[in-house]
């Protein structure tokens, strides 16, 4: 992934992956593919914040170019959703959003808080369906839900 357009697309395809293991009654699965299409927007919001073209390339031309933010790519070469949204600035207003909004109060309860890369390991049936149902109606689409306010604020 060179920019944050790739980044971006990449966590919309993560989310519609989401949305098929859903559907075909793989909700663990699901379970894992949403949070990881919320950490990838994180990743967006991160690379906007600090102006950096490249997250994720460490060589090669474009690497060049973000020369001196190497400790900030260390730092955010984590899964952990809570720590993204402070490394993205968006914390504060997420936490007032959680406390002023249901949608925000159950995205934060059923995905920020208890999502982490160790979801992939999930013994099947661990996440009810109409856990990721809702979490996949919450996160939305390109043109509204949590995803976009994600990107947007």
């Amino acid at each position: 992934m060179r920019t944050p357009q790739e980044i971006e697309s990449l966590a919309w395809d993560r989310l519609d992956e989401a949305r098929i293991l859903y559907e075909n009654n793989k909700f663990d699965g699901a379970f894992y593919f949403a949070g990881y299409a919320v950490e990838l927007i994180l990743k967006v919001r991160i690379c906007e914040l600090f102006d950096i073209p490249n997250l994720f390339e460490e060589s090669g031309q474009s690497a060049s170019i973000t020369i001196g933010i190497g400790e900030l790519r260390r730092s955010v070469k984590i899964h952990n959703l809570q720590m993204l949204l402070v490394y993205s600035g968006l914390k504060k207003k997420f936490d007032t959003m959680v406390l002023s909004d249901p949608d925000f109060e159950n995205i934060n309860s059923y995905l920020i808080q208890k999502w982490s890369e160790r979801s992939r390991y999930h013994l099947t049936g661990t996440i009810q369906p109409i856990i990721i149902q809702r979490i996949l109606e919450l996160l939305g689409d390109r043109t509204k839900g949590i995803l976009q306010w994600l990107l947007e604020n």
